[in-house]
């Protein structure tokens, strides 16, 4: 592609009297060429293309998107714009971001930040992310390192989240001192934008705070549970997350356990040690909740939570059923597996 471009740019620089942008990308053979642009000057235009050259060249071979008339346009105006950028300049600010999975792209950056004396590693996009916010985005582990070693700043962001938020969810840890760092739209911390055990162990070794509520009051543990995240809800059990922490609506993750009538994570909650009785802001309980609501595996979830010593509504209670109102007799369907549990409690106890 990059030979037709250059015969391209040899073919047409007589064309200049036309009434036309003589920079503009335009299709000359859909299955051959390119016109990049179009000067009545053979010295211009040499002196031209050897500007192009040198930045299509490494870009070219690094990105095939440049095939793409759109993104071979906006390199192009790029490259006319800041005839003094160097390729890695311009894959940055055209969003080619594969460019920097080739070493020579990685290695522009370590270059660039030697003579960055204004801080424009850290400059912002119009979106309000900076160049390492944007390689974490993208995953881009190598570009993550370079601009670390660059002096990039992982606490510069206008879009809400912080390069460490983007850096858990894709799996890319780099950031040993934004433990505890909260994004801006829902005061998460890393540990609830965390997706695998893995990175929830990682954040547990380096001091982030497992109980921490977000914006909404939710705990990672509520976060995990809604994500039916499984191994991350057991992963933060077994690190000591308390499940006994309510939501601004009152609901434990106990309670939210019930209402999606998830009967393992119920079981999995009374084990770990949650508050059976602990009534949300409507005073329900869990038992209450898996009473009176017509789900699939209430029944079931009903009988866990009385073998586990969930207490009966109050009289005062409204809107009880037969499982949980206080004369009432009935304790819902056995469960094996909870009666296994129990089995094996009682053997270790005795």
């Amino acid at each position: 592609m990059l030979k037709n471009i250059v015969n391209g740019f040899k073919g047409i620089v007589e064309v200049a009297s036309a009434n036309i942008n003589p920079y503009n990308v335009q299709v000359i053979k859909l299955e051959d060429y390119r016109s990049i642009f179009r000067l009545s000057g053979d010295g211009h235009a040499l002196a031209q293309f050897k500007i192009y050259s040198e930045k299509l060249n490494p870009i070219a071979s690094a990105s095939s998107s440049i095939y793409q008339e759109d993104i071979l346009k906006k390199v192009c105006d790029c490259i006319q714009q800041h005839q003094t950028w160097t390729p890695a300049h311009v894959a940055a600010f055209v969003g080619l971001y594969e460019c920097f999975k080739q070493p020579e792209f990685v290695r522009s950056v370590t270059v660039l930040a030697q003579y960055d004396k204004a801080g424009v590693i850290n400059w912002l996009n119009n979106k309000g992310q900076t160049a390492l916010y944007l390689a974490c985005e993208k995953n881009e582990s190598d570009a993550v390192e370079a601009l670390l070693k660059a002096k990039a700043d992982p606490n510069v962001t206008a879009c809400g989240r912080y390069p460490i938020h983007i850096a858990v969810k894709t799996e890319n840890m780099k950031f040993k001192d934004q433990a505890h760092a909260l994004d801006e739209k829902n005061r998460g911390t890393p540990v609830h934008w965390a997706r695998n055990k893995e990175m929830i162990e990682l954040l547990y070794r380096m001091g982030s705070n497992l109980n921490l509520q977000s914006k909404t009051g939710h705990t990672p543990l509520h976060i995990m549970l809604e994500k039916s995240r499984r191994d991350c809800t057991m992963e933060l059990l077994c690190f000591g997350a308390d499940s006994c922490i309510s939501d601004y609506d009152g609901n434990t993750p106990l309670h939210h356990a019930v209402m999606k009538d998830n009967v393992e994570m119920t079981r999995v909650f009374v084990v770990f040690g949650a508050d059976v009785d602990m009534l949300n802001n409507k005073g329900q309980s869990a038992r209450h909740i898996a009473s009176t609501t017509k789900s699939k595996n209430g029944k079931k979830i009903l009988f866990i939570l009385h073998v586990s010593g969930a207490k009966r509504c109050e009289l005062s209670a409204k809107g009880c059923c037969k499982g949980c109102m206080t004369e009432g007799t009935w304790n819902g369907t056995d469960d094996p597996a909870m009666n296994t549990v129990l089995e094996t409690d009682k053997d270790g106890k005795s």
